[in-house]
């Protein structure tokens, strides 16, 4: 323990804010009284808002934290802009385009659009910049970090499902439960896993409560702790002295995934460890392998047979049910008037951050209006929004980062991060999150910088070593 500490106070200022900015990721909690006046001033001005448009602009601390360490880099490449990469070149048509698609759209006379699009463009410069400054080793430290935080929100969440309520950590983000605002599980007898049948014990209501820990969404949990698993494996493979603590903490970890119901999360996280379990296989003992392979199936199982009559009820997952229809037709739904969208305004889109405020005029004729939503697929939602254009130069910029991760040589490292990646790129057909809330942006993006920093440093260290040819 003493070591520990004493390795995390030599860490370089640079390392220390980025490793911060890891900590923080579950413990966001939104500002909006500073900016008050702003929303009121901003949203006000703009007539025919609907009801349910959140009008509240807000602020996070990693916010500030991005801008220090943007600030840090831009500082020490304030005479070197050379070594911006093809990736920059690419990053800055993004947002420039879609920039334009803002002052295009309906909504350009107001501020508030100008906002929302300055907190979409603050992660991507971060993911863009931080491997200029960045070490490789602090790769492995943020895994660290994901790691130790995981554990403690998977304990969390199963606090909370088990007492059907929050457990008091409002200070860290955890919001007000309320069963007709957050997503549930309706189970007819009224038991929130197989020891309650045993038992005898009902719950008030058959609303079961999925667990959000101190995320704002179950789905959101459950794409951190499925980014964290992988990083789990990897200590669990690197650490073989300490293989019974980390073993519990990876049961610990697929518990707390199973509670938050989270379809995307689940199978995401299955293709992802079979694509880890590929990658890793020549670099590992066959021994570890069977072991690790062996402990996430026994885990994976005993949560299944332990979840057995919840997960039935919730469809999706070992069934499909009429409840998971409904939410499917509806997402279906949002995918139509998202492809209308597309065909209107096919270059430019609608403008960032406003889908749900333009859906109603881009619904077919006879079709049912439903809530205000985002359409379900990021990708789908970046055509939407920011045109054909926008989403292609997003792609291209994903395609960048991929490749200079997969020109890699084979390490843990590496696998972990290309399996993080088909985690991400999963998610983002499944769900908006990614792009739509700031948890989300925070966790596309820091994989996205981390696979950069794997990148760059191997990268450099070929040009520093070239193999020879001879």
């Amino acid at each position: 323990m003493k070591r520990s500490i004493k390795k995390l106070r030599e860490l370089p200022v640079f390392s220390t804010l980025l490793i911060l900015f890891v900590a923080y990721i579950p413990f966001q909690c939104r500002h909006t009284s500073l900016l008050k006046p702003f929303s009121k001033a901003w949203f006000a001005s703009q007539p025919n808002l609907p009801a349910t448009f959140d009008s509240r602009l807000d602020l996070y601390l990693n916010e500030l934290i991005m801008i220090l360490l943007i600030g840090m880099v831009v500082w020490n490449l304030r005479h070197r802009f050379k070594e911006i990469s093809l990736a920059g070149v690419v990053v800055v048509l993004f947002l420039s385009f879609s920039f334009l698609s803002v002052v295009l759209s309906p909504s350009a006379p107001y501020h508030w659009p100008y906002w929302r699009w300055l907190q979409l463009v603050l992660p991507l410069l971060f993911s863009l910049l931080i491997p200029m400054r960045a070490r490789p080793r602090d790769v492995v430290l943020c895994f660290g970090m994901l790691f130790s935080l995981a554990l403690f929100e998977s304990i969390v969440g199963a606090a909370q499902y088990l007492i059907q309520d929050r457990v008091g950590l409002k200070s860290l983000g955890e919001l007000k439960i309320n069963p007709l605002d957050l997503s549930c599980v309706y189970v007819e007898s009224k038991t929130r896993w197989l020891i309650d049948k045993l038992i005898g014990y009902q719950t008030m209501t058959p609303r079961i409560l999925r667990a959000a820990a101190t995320f704002p969404h179950p789905n959101i949990l459950g794409a951190f702790l499925g980014l964290s698993l992988f990083a789990g494996c990897f200590f669990w493979l690197r650490k073989a002295s300490w293989r019974i603590p980390l073993s519990f903490a990876l049961f610990t970890l697929i518990l707390g995934l199973c509670l938050t119901y989270s379809r995307a999360a689940l199978f995401g996280v299955f293709g992802g460890l079979s694509l880890f379990a590929l990658m890793i296989w020549p670099l590992v003992s066959k021994k570890a392998w069977a072991k690790l392979a062996l402990l996430l199936m026994a885990s994976a199982l005993f949560c299944g047979v332990l979840l057995h009559e919840q997960f039935l009820e919730r469809g999706g997952i070992i069934n499909y049910n009429e409840f998971v229809g409904r939410a499917d037709r509806d997402r279906i739904h949002y995918q139509n008037v998202a492809l209308t969208m597309v065909k209107a305004h096919p270059f430019l889109g609608v403008g960032p951050g406003q889908f749900a405020i333009e859906m109603h005029q881009h619904v077919e004729e006879g079709a049912a209006i439903l809530q205000l939503q985002t359409v379900h697929n990021v990708y789908l939602l970046l055509a939407a929004e920011t045109g054909l254009i926008g989403l292609t130069l997003f792609l291209a910029f994903v395609a960048l980062s991929l490749w200079k991760l997969w020109k890699c040589p084979p390490t843990l490292e590496r696998a972990v991060l290309l399996s993080m990646w088909a985690f991400v790129l999963w998610l983002g057909c499944c769900d908006h999150f990614l792009i739509t809330t700031h948890h989300g942006r925070l966790l596309l993006f820091l994989t996205v910088g981390l696979s950069s920093i794997h990148g760059y440093a191997s990268e450099r260290a070929r040009l520093q070593h070239p193999i020879p040819t001879h």
